[in-house]
């Protein structure tokens, strides 16, 4: 009778200790990194997921800060999506497009930074901040680039689902590998 008591009491340890370990992958996993990953749809479910330098990187929101911002520049014609994950620590990554020339018929865009004109520019970054300290800002440039990939948009639903990948450089050398990116959200047009 002990021994089932004990037991009892030790199950939501064990149920505990075995959902940590579903979300952790051994180092080098892709594939258990990658199902981590929300699935590819084309219906604004409000997802966002990729790889970051082979690990999994989903946006979280915090009170002060939204995870997802999906805006449709019409004047401008530009696209902004920016995704960011906010620890209860402060610190912070943000992954962001800012697509100058958008269309939405368009379904492919080659991710580099650019300059238009004086005022405004493509870019194409992730950054990691710590308590407003450390922060390091990766950008695309004619080395490092990708690609972002428009799989579906409806402008009168206002929904725009696609993939990306890229490479991105920060001022000290170091470069940040984002791959198998995927999203599928709702826009705001203004």
């Amino acid at each position: 009778m002990k021994k089932i008591t004990l037991f009892l009491l030790l199950m939501p340890l064990l149920a505990m200790q075995c959902e940590k370990n579903k979300n952790d992958c051994p180092d080098g996993d892709r594939a258990c990194e990658l199902a981590k990953l929300p699935p590819l749809t084309t219906e604004g479910k409000g997802t966002f997921g990729c790889l970051v330098n082979g690990k999994a990187w989903l946006p979280k929101g915090s009170d002060a800060v939204s995870e997802l911002i999906s805006i449709y520049y019409d004047e401008e014609q530009g696209y902004y999506l920016d995704a960011a994950y906010n620890k209860d620590d402060d610190a912070s990554t943000t992954l962001a497009f800012n697509i100058v020339q958008f269309s939405l018929k368009q379904k492919k865009y080659d991710l580099f930074t650019y300059v238009k004109d004086s005022t405004s520019r493509g870019v194409y970054t992730y950054c990691w901040d710590n308590r407003g300290c450390n922060e390091v800002k990766y950008y695309t440039d004619v080395n490092h680039s990708g690609v972002l990939n428009i799989q579906f948009i409806d402008s009168t639903q206002q929904i725009i689902s696609g993939t990306f990948d890229f490479t991105a450089k920060a001022e000290n050398g170091e470069i940040v590998y984002v791959t198998d990116g995927r999203f599928d959200m709702w826009f705001e047009v203004q």
